[in-house]
């Protein structure tokens, strides 16, 4: 039997974006698949963040458009979340001053019904027991790594379709990335999620990622396979170059 090509859920097309007043993205058409998990990967500046906030309504759009199943759909924070779009940004981003479990609950501000939201949290707590274990934990006092499984477990609460994840390793120590990565791929086989990691991290990005967007001062410029892209030379020439 043929296996069923997997939809998909966002589509950018020759989509162009001011940053700070600066062209940050331009003419950049990508797709990520159902189920998926996807790398974007640049050097510094190269526009792999605005693309992940571009998506998530935080950029003014000035030429193209972004679909999600085909059609157009409201970039409004609220409407995104609704929609089971989470973005985890770069640097954590914690409530310090909460509990582990006041975090997790400030993520579910669109799940109106108390069922739901302790049936999500179940699941939440089977991937990250850690923190289930911690819950009444002052945030503050978490390790970084600890803190940014509390930072995508917030991302987690509404089951989301698709999670937008903005450098999830960033100043993590070897051992830890190894971790999150781990966590990531758990998400993605449990829960069926799409996720869209932008990740400095190339090694282990590419041992869990299906398919790889590369991009370079705002344009993109290879796409494919982590293998696709390993020995078309590409990386060296980008990466090199800067």
């Amino acid at each position: 039997m043929e296996k069923k090509l997997k939809n998909k859920i966002i589509e950018t097309k020759n989509l162009s974006v001011n940053y700070a007043g600066v062209k940050a993205l331009s003419d950049v058409s990508a797709y990520f698949k159902e189920e998926s998990i996807i790398g974007i990967i640049g050097t510094n500046g190269s526009g792999k963040s605005t693309l992940l906030k571009s998506i998530f309504g935080f950029t003014p759009i000035v030429e193209g458009e972004i679909l999600k199943d085909g059609k157009k759909y409201d970039l409004s924070p609220h409407k995104l979340v609704e929609s089971k779009i989470s973005f985890v940004p770069q640097g954590r981003q914690i409530f310090s001053s909460m509990s582990v479990e006041e975090n997790i609950e400030m993520g579910a501000v669109s799940i109106k019904n108390k069922k739901e939201y302790q049936e999500n949290l179940t699941e939440v707590y089977k991937i990250f027991p850690f923190l289930e274990k911690n819950k009444d934990k002052i945030s503050a006092e978490l390790s970084g790594g600890q803190q940014q499984q509390l930072a995508i477990a917030r991302g987690l609460i509404i089951k989301p379709r698709l999670l937008l994840l903005d450098e999830p390793t960033i100043g993590l120590s070897p051992d830890i990335v190894k971790d999150v990565f781990k966590k990531i791929k758990e998400i993605n086989q449990k829960q069926k999620t799409t996720i869209v990691i932008v990740e400095h991290n190339l090694k282990t990005l590419f041992e869990i990622t299906k398919h790889i967007f590369l991009m370079d001062k705002g344009i993109l410029v290879a796409e494919g396979s982590p293998k696709e892209i390993k020995d078309s030379g590409i990386l060296d020439k980008i990466f090199l170059a800067n």
